[in-house]
């Protein structure tokens, strides 16, 4: 007998929250997950508690708030502040599944700056290594090799246009770009 699985009122509208902050770190979430909240939010009886609970323990109510100002400014005809402004700049500006651009200047932010950004891209991180090379549980002699591999398969392996493109980003991201980015990210609590 098959199971049925459903998910809560207050744990979709959480999902719906929590992958539009997945997509905003990555360069931009568009504009349909915006129209699912709104509609969501109207359309759904939700318990609060169980879901500002899930907000919370994920550390998402502040950029929950910030995402439900736009959706009144958006929707319900509310008055733009300049955190909406950017957000709306971001968003507009990275397109359906975000850009480059933004995503560089995020993740610099996250990375402390443009050089350590870059040695994270070349170098990866063991645990992230391992993801893309599982033979490294077993073998943990192997991280070296397969980190050359991981940059011969980029560079021979048709992604290095994109590669390029992203160090030219990388290169280009302005500390004007970089500061109002930050200044964003702090304030919607990403």
């Amino acid at each position: 007998m098959p199971h049925k699985y459903e998910l809560t009122n207050e744990f979709l509208l959480f999902h719906v929250v929590a992958h539009m902050s997945y997509h905003f770190v990555f360069g931009g979430c568009g504009i349909r997950p915006l129209i699912d909240l709104f509609i969501l939010e109207r359309g759904m009886t939700i318990n609060q508690e169980t879901f500002h609970w899930l907000l919370s323990e994920s550390k998402l109510t502040k950029f929950y708030n910030s995402i439900k100002l736009l959706c009144s400014v958006w929707f319900d005809s509310e008055k733009h502040t300049d955190i909406t402004k950017q957000m709306e700049n971001f968003i507009l500006l990275g397109g359906a599944y975000g850009s480059l651009k933004n995503k560089v200047a995020i993740q610099q932010q996250k990375r402390n700056g443009k050089y350590e950004y870059f040695y994270r891209r070349i170098f990866l991180n063991r645990s992230k290594l391992t993801q893309l090379y599982p033979i490294i549980q077993k073998h943990p002699c192997l991280a070296p090799f397969m980190q050359v591999h991981r940059w011969f398969k980029l560079l021979f392996g048709g992604r290095a246009r994109r590669a390029l493109h992203e160090l030219s980003y990388n290169n280009n991201v302005t500390k004007a770009e970089y500061d109002a980015t930050k200044h964003l990210l702090n304030e919607i609590g990403l």
